[in-house]
């Protein structure tokens, strides 16, 4: 019995490998020469009830979910191994090993299961038979007439279905369908309502999901273990630790369910012994159930009963007899040595790098050697599962919050660069045709758009950006379900400033993954960047806390509660979330600098605990240049001031464009006399950051009567005008608390002869004579102010005066009044 792609092999090395087969691979045609079963069905009459095809099964059964969220399962992959094993056996067809594939927990990833489906389209031909078996768990997130139930896989994540579990649909649509469109008998048996918490409970999901299996899509027959609203139970008292429900099946098959002469069990009799069973076993708990194919067809070969239980064993790769006969009889030295590369790069996880020595290299390799021709479909499958596993386990520890993976992502980790060529790799071997290729390029576009943010972010480049969202758009037109494509989504439209498509999405990842605690603290982060009243902070709590919630490990949901707190002056409550993200994730060097900076704003009397806070983040990153800057500011608060000044320069070494850094070492050099270095560092941090008000103010500062100095700052700096007048304004408010009234109007007169026409000139004018107590000098300056006003419409300038405190007396005289009614009649004071 050979697979399906063997026929596609030139016919003298399809009679040679023959041979090989026949000589070398006995364990192949030993199951169909096994000595017969006592009262067993004679072959030659079994093949009189026998279609003339041949029958292939894709075998699953997850108990460990790699998911701690998923409650693992007792004997799921016990009940696969069993169910295998029988059909092994002459009593369930004799099937040889190529006819039979079995995966079972660890390797019941969600790439394994639809490899094996993938392997069941491969294989079948017209008039064979396809089994499919899966024993697990089955859930759905939300009640959408869209959303049919996903079986989950071991890699599943407890929630983020889509992308992420077997979808109902991929497999009605793109295996049973495609079966039965190939004149495929197809049998599937399920036994995935077992009971555990998982995401759905509150909505009902794995009855939604029974629901959804119980419908017969093509002309397949189901065998369903229970009715919707149960559960499918296991035991150690069936079996010595069996499903009820496949424990009843297999004793039915073997013959059990036989009530007539004739030697084999068909439907109706498998059906009445199940119901029959399995409801008495369980107390009227579960009801199985058969739909489809006709109640006299018979799936298996009847036989007497046989009591004796094998030990369970995860059965070998599919084939591997075949590899070792080409290993042996075909391949060269060079084709063996290739071979062994290929299966240790796979084991090393050296999959595409380094160039020279990985598994894709010595996959060309052996797809290109002609001795490896026969077994393309198994190398495919090596490479194909091998590329995509380490996408799925990243994309889980991600759903899941684990620290590790959320600190890789926020270091925009050369990682996922990577792992978007592996999924580019896994479609070149695929090809658009395969039923795995829509869902792999779904992820491989996320991939694609996550590197790309990453990228954007770092550099502060829109466009990369722009690119990203792009790349994102596209994975959700082939998966608009998915709910981290959303909150992808979400955070590149809260890059870009698009705020309500940056609502929109992340509410979307909510609706389709309800129960995921990301997005929640995603749309907090939100709200608290978009508004900024009272009831709308408010609400950001709210999502904070629902994130914690359903993640109540989620560390870093506790770290921007603490900071919301922080900025709501509920300084206990935002020291207990500090606290306890500490606790969840002590290796985190942001949460000790937090903390540390908490402590120093509102408590002088801590400030030893958080000098030590900030070294122990120092600790876990040597190069934080974050951690130098604030033990600077607390070395220069505590009038350390040597400290102070290694520790500022410190930071400035980590991180050559911390303008931060640099203005305040300016301060620190000011403060002792040293003009000359404080001038230098203010101009660094303009270098660093050409929009560092603070620089500016701080070289307007240090510019006092160098009236051409502070002209030319002005000129040069890339700054709105409405910020060039703010900060001019400042300094000149500060000049004349000082009693400087000459200066200050010297520094308004130089802004003036910077821009004679502007407003803003007039409005520092008016202001400083009604400082001065020259109301109609005032006046006067604000007539042309607004003459000017109405010509430009700079309406930033009415706001600035409307909101000036120092003009509240003035903004109350009839006359001001009345010249603002002249230049703005239409316009309310």
């Amino acid at each position: 019995m050979y697979p399906s792609y063997f026929l596609t092999i030139p016919l003298h090395w399809r009679l040679y490998l023959s041979l090989v087969l026949l000589c070398n691979v006995q364990n192949l045609s030993a199951q169909i020469q096994a000595p017969m079963t006592k009262g067993a069905v004679p072959l030659e009459e079994e093949s009189k009830n026998s279609s003339s095809g041949k029958t292939y099964a894709a075998i699953v059964g997850v108990s460990n979910y790699m998911d701690p969220g998923i409650l693992d399962l007792r004997y799921a992959h016990r009940d696969a191994n069993i169910f295998a094993e029988f059909l092994q056996d002459p009593r369930g067809g004799g099937l040889g090993k190529d006819q039979l594939k079995v995966i079972v927990d660890s390797n019941a990833t969600l790439a394994g299961i639809q490899s094996i489906l993938n392997w069941l389209i491969t294989s079948c031909q017209k008039d064979d038979k396809a089994i499919i078996y899966f024993s697990g768990h089955g859930d759905v997130e939300t009640k959408s007439n869209r959303e049919k139930g996903y079986l989950l896989a071991h890699d599943t994540p407890k929630n983020n279905y889509p992308l992420n579990g077997l979808d109902i649909d991929y497999l009605n649509d793109s295996i049973i369908g495609r079966l039965t469109r190939s004149q495929v008998k197809v049998v599937v048996i399920l036994d995935a309502c077992h009971s555990g918490a998982l995401a759905g409970d509150r909505i009902g999901g794995k009855e939604a999901t029974a629901m959804e299996l119980m419908k017969r899509f093509s002309s397949e027959v189901k065998i369903m273990s229970c009715q919707p609203y149960e559960s499918s139970l296991e035991h150690q008292r069936w079996g010595n630790g069996r499903g009820l429900f496949s424990y009843y099946l297999l004793k039915g098959l073997e013959g059990e369910a036989n009530k007539d002469t004739i030697r084999e069990v068909d439907l109706y009799e498998l059906e009445s012994y199940l119901q029959e069973k399995v409801h008495l076993a369980s107390g009227k708990a579960q009801h199985p159930d058969i739909f489809g194919g006709k109640k006299q067809e018979s799936l298996f070969p009847a036989a007497v009963i046989n009591t004796t239980e094998k030990n369970p064993e995860v059965f070998e790769e599919v084939n591997k007899g075949i590899i070792n006969s080409v290993l042996v009889h075909l391949a060269t030295s060079e084709g063996r040595n290739n071979y062994q590369k290929f299966i240790e790069s796979i084991e090393n996880s050296y999959l595409i790098k380094p160039l020279d020595n990985c598994a894709y290299k010595w996959y060309e390799s052996l797809y290109s050697d002609s001795a490896f021709y026969g077994v393309r479909g198994i190398l495919n499958e090596k490479m194909i599962v091998a590329l995509t596993d380490p996408v799925q386990q990243a994309l889980v520890s991600y759903l899941n919050t684990d620290p590790k993976e959320l600190e890789l992502r926020e270091n925009a980790d050369d990682k996922y660069v990577q792992l978007a060529e592996y999924l580019s790799k896994a479609m070149e071997i695929m090809g658009p045709g395969d039923s795995r290729y829509r869902q792999t390029k779904a992820k491989q576009l996320y991939f694609d758009g996550l590197v790309l943010r990453m990228k954007g972010q770092q550099v502060n480049s829109k466009k990369l950006l722009e690119k990203s969202r792009s790349k994102q758009d596209s994975a959700l037109a082939l998966e608009d379900k998915a709910a981290y494509i959303h909150n992808e989504l979400g955070l590149l439209s809260l890059e870009l400033r698009d705020y309500p498509k940056a609502l929109t999405h992340l509410k979307k990842a909510i609706e389709w993954s309800p129960t995921w605690a990301i997005p929640y603290n995603n749309l907090a982060s939100a709200i608290r960047e978009i508004y900024a009243n009272e009831d709308s902070l408010a609400s950001a709590v709210g999502l904070y806390q629902l994130a914690i919630h359903y993640k109540p490990d989620f560390s870093s949901a506790y770290m921007n509660l603490g900071n919301l707190y922080k900025e709501l002056n509920q300084i206990d409550s935002a020291e207990f979330s500090y606290c306890r993200a500490l606790e969840l994730n002590a290796n985190y060097k942001d949460y000790h600098l937090y903390l540390g900076l908490l402590l120093t704003e509102t408590d002088t009397s801590r400030f030893k605990e958080a000098e030590n806070l900030y070294r122990q983040s120092l600790k876990i990153d040597a190069g934080y240049p974050e951690a130098y800057f604030e033990l600077a500011n607390l070395y220069d608060h505590l009038q350390e001031q040597d400290s102070a000044e290694i520790n500022y320069k410190q930071a400035i070494k980590f991180k050559t464009d911390y303008s931060a850094a640099y203005a305040n070492l300016a301060i620190h050099y000011y403060s002792h006399g040293n003009l000359t270095d404080a001038e230098l560092n203010m101009k660094y941090a303009i270098r660093a950051d050409s929009l560092n008000q603070s620089a500016y103010a701080g070289l307007i500062f240090l510019y006092q009567q160098q009236w051409n100095k502070i002209s030319s700052l002005l000129k040069r700096s890339p700054l709105t005008q409405k910020e060039k007048t703010e900060l001019v304004r400042n300094r000149g408010l500060e000049l004349l608390e000082e009693n400087e009234h000459q200066q200050a109007l010297q520094l308004f007169q130089t802004y003036f002869n910077l821009y004679p026409t502007s407003a803003d000139a007039q409005y520092l004018f008016g202001l400083y004579y009604h400082m001065i107590g020259n109301k109609p000098k005032a006046l006067e300056h604000f007539t042309l102010c607004f003459k000017k006003i109405k010509l430009s419409k700079s309406s930033y300038l009415m706001d600035m005066i409307r909101s000036e405190d120092k003009l509240t007396e003035l903004l109350k005289t009839t006359r001001y009044k009345e010249l603002y009614k002249k230049y703005f009649p239409k316009a309310n004071n």
